[in-house]
């Protein structure tokens, strides 16, 4: 198993702090998500690990990444062409696949990596807690997110007008196997997928009866949008 980091994006909202780093380079109670990341892989003995670079590509140093990946149009893209970026790993072995805003926990890591399937994401049941603490609306930034009685994805990443389709929420983990990267490439190849974010693929490939197993996280776990965001898991005594 490997890891690839998609990191090419800047992250607007975080305003100043992005200033002069990209967004893994954010550090929460003074360790960047980089190296959360990173600690988090090792700890599953994934050892072999690549970055997708873009915004300020030569900030990020770390001698634990073994392969360095580039999206030159960062501004004017999306993740999935970011993810495609990788293709030569995703074409030679199974990859666990993380946003680079985000940290997590062994666990949700190890669940990801024993499915059998070929296309698993991780998703946070417990999600009205954090959404809680992040937003005076929690419904201003959540999204849809159905799964079936066998967890199953059946929707991800539309607006929800209430809480009925929201069964948790997409955390920016998944894993991709080399056979379900052959799967997605044989989608995106008939597609415009520049600016296509991750969910809107997902949703593609629900349509396309490919299979998504969804798996719950039971371990901490958040994401960095906002300079808020800092503030409400540096309170956070786990972290």
């Amino acid at each position: 198993m490997r890891a690839i980091i998609l990191a090419a994006g800047r992250g607007s909202r975080l305003n100043n702090i992005t200033k002069d780093k990209p967004k893994c380079l954010v550090e929460i109670n003074k360790k960047t998500l980089l190296e959360r990341q990173i600690d988090t892989f090792k700890k599953s003995n994934i050892i072999k690990i690549s970055i997708v670079k873009g915004y300020l590509h030569e900030k990020i140093i770390n001698k634990d990444i073994t392969k360095e990946f580039f999206n030159d149009s960062w501004m004017n893209t999306n993740m999935v062409y970011s993810l495609s970026k990788a293709s030569e790993w995703l074409n030679e072995s199974d990859n666990i696949i993380s946003y680079g805003d985000i940290f997590y926990s062994k666990k949700i890591l190890n669940n990801l990596i024993e499915d059998k399937n070929d296309i698993v994401i991780s998703y946070d049941h417990n999600y009205k807690y954090l959404w809680e603490k992040r937003f005076k609306d929690p419904l201003i930034d959540l999204e849809t997110f159905m799964i079936d009685e066998n967890g199953f994805l059946l929707e991800v990443g539309n607006k929800p007008k209430n809480y009925e389709k929201i069964n948790g929420q997409y955390m920016g983990l998944l894993k991709i196997t080399k056979i379900g990267w052959l799967k997605i490439k044989s989608i995106l190849d008939e597609l415009d997928y520049k600016n296509m974010d991750m969910t809107t693929l997902l949703n593609t490939l629900i349509k396309k009866n490919i299979k998504i197993k969804a798996i719950k996280n039971v371990g901490i776990w958040g994401e960095i949008d906002t300079e808020e965001d800092i503030k409400v898991y540096e309170e956070t005594h786990e972290i």
